[in-house]
C-alpha cells in the first residue's frame, strides 16, 4: 500500500495533521480507476435518467459455458478440500467456472484459502446468504420451516421466490450447468433445484444417517430434490443405496472425490 499504516489512534492523528507526503497515482489508477468525489450521483444519472455520463465497455463473451458451483460457507473439511482439489484438475479451456460462497465476516480466512488454493482463471463471486422476501414471502418460508411440507402453493410461490433471488444475487449470467457441491442446507438445496440449466447435487455422506442422527437433514426435502436435480452425483457407491431409498426416481451417478497428487507431492517436500 502506498499510503502509511498506522496502529494507534495518535499516530493516526499525526498522519492526519500531516500533508499528504506519498504518490498513490499508480495504485489508484489499478484500483480506483473508474471512483471520483461524485461517482454516486453519476451511477444515479446513468441508471435512472439515462443520461451518459460514464464510459462504457462492452463485455466481450469468450464463447465458453459458464458453470456455477456452490460451495457453501468454505468451512475446513473434506467437502471444500475435494472441491479445490476438483478446481485444480478442471478444463478452464473449455468452460467458466465460477464458485459462489457465502462470505461473512466469521469465515474470511476460510475463504482466503480456498481462494488462494485454486487456479486463477477460476472465479468467485461471494455473497451474504441473506433473501429479500415480501410479507407474504416471509410467512410462507416461516410456516414451511415449522411444518416443511411442500405444498403446492409452496412449491409454485418458491419457483418464482428462487428465480429471483438467483437474478438479484448473479445477474444476467446464464448458467448452462450449476453444481450443488456443498450438499446441505435446505434452502440451498431448494434453490439450485429451481436454475434452469443443468443441475447437480453432490452427496458427500449417509443423509438418511444425518437426519436421524444430527437432524440437519430433512428427508421430505432430499426427496423433491434428488428427483429434481438432473443429476445426483454420489461420492462413493456405498451411498447409492441411500440415495435411492429417499427418491427411487432419482439420476445418480458416481463422482469420487478427486485427489490433487501434485499438490500432495509438493506439501511433502
Amino acid at each position: 500500500l502506498p499510503f502509511p499504516q498506522v496502529f494507534n489512534s495518535d499516530d493516526l492523528v499525526k498522519e492526519l495533521r500531516q500533508a499528504k507526503s506519498y504518490n498513490d497515482k499508480d495504485f489508484l489508477r489499478k484500483f480506483a480507476k473508474y471512483d471520483c468525489v461524485d461517482a454516486p450521483a453519476k451511477l444515479m444519472h446513468y441508471l435512472l435518467l439515462g443520461e451518459k455520463m460514464l464510459d462504457e465497455k462492452q463485455y466481450k463473451d469468450n464463447g465458453k459455458s459458464n458453470i456455477l458451483i456452490y460451495a457453501g460457507n468454505l468451512a475446513k473439511n473434506g467437502i471444500t478440500a475435494s472441491l479445490s482439489n476438483m478446481l485444480n484438475l478442471v478444463d478452464t479451456t473449455r468452460h467458466n467456472f465460477i464458485v459462489t460462497y457465502i462470505a461473512k465476516p466469521g469465515i474470511r480466512d476460510n475463504a482466503h484459502d480456498f481462494l488462494e488454493s485454486i487456479p486463477r482463471n477460476v472465479s468467485y463471486i461471494g455473497t451474504v446468504g441473506r433473501s429479500d422476501l415480501t410479507v407474504f414471502g416471509k410467512l410462507m418460508f416461516k410456516l414451511y420451516g415449522k411444518t416443511f411440507r411442500l405444498t403446492g402453493l409452496f412449491v409454485c410461490y418458491m419457483h418464482k421466490y428462487y428465480a429471483l433471488n438467483f437474478m438479484r444475487q448473479f445477474g444476467p449470467l446464464n448458467f448452462s450447468h450449476v453444481i450443488q457441491f456443498n450438499g446441505y442446507e435446505w434452502r440451498k438445496q431448494l434453490e439450485y433445484s429451481q436454475v434452469n440449466a443443468n443441475r447437480t447435487i453432490f452427496v458427500h455422506n449417509d443423509m438418511i444417517s444425518e437426519a436421524k442422527t444430527r437432524g440437519n437433514q430433512k428427508i421430505g426435502i432430499l426427496r423433491y430434490c434428488y428427483n429434481n436435480y438432473t443429476h445426483v452425483a454420489a461420492v462413493s457407491d456405498d451411498l447409492l443405496k441411500g440415495i435411492k431409498r429417499i427418491a427411487p426416481r432419482s439420476n445418480v451417478c458416481v463422482i469420487p472425490n478427486t485427489i490433487n497428487v501434485d499438490r500432495i507431492l509438493n506439501l511433502s517436500k
